[in-house]
């Protein structure tokens, strides 16, 4: 009984220095990460028609709005400098247990949660700012407000 007991105490301690040495290098390889990603959302928004359209002398968008020069650097910029990467712990649960239900439900309802989501939102808020920011400049750049 003492075997097993401390079997699991050593086991514990492993997982435990296994999770403290994954979230350091998480930490480490999320501002690879984030420069990786910043390459890929630029590529994917310069890449896609509206901006082609926005950017192009005689592109239907850019006629719309009525633009002389040409928005997308602003735009995207504005975009790219808006990505994050974030690392997190997360919580594992065993949905046939109803204890880890009941711990899940306190988990997702914690002040943690909360301001998480809190965040989210005002990231949300921050990147539709710095559109409509762009898009106000470029109006005003263009002598159309």
């Amino acid at each position: 009984m003492i075997l097993v007991k401390l079997n699991k105490q050593i086991e514990k301690l492993m997982v435990e220095a296994l999770a403290r040495e994954g979230q350091y290098a998480l930490k480490n390889a999320s501002r690879r990460i984030k420069s990786k990603m910043k390459n890929i959302v630029y590529d994917a928004i310069s890449d896609c028609p509206e901006m082609e359209e926005l950017s192009r002398y005689n592109g239907k968008l850019r006629l719309d709005f009525g633009l002389s020069s040409d928005p997308t650097p602003d735009i995207i910029d504005g975009i790219v400098n808006s990505v994050f990467v974030e690392v997190r712990k997360v919580s594992e649960y065993n949905l046939s247990d109803p204890k880890d239900l009941e711990r899940m439900k306190q988990d997702n309802n914690s002040e943690e949660t909360k301001k998480r989501e809190e965040e989210k939102r005002k990231v949300e808020g921050q990147i539709v700012s710095a559109i409509n920011s762009t898009y106000n400049q470029s109006l005003i750049k263009n002598n159309l407000k």
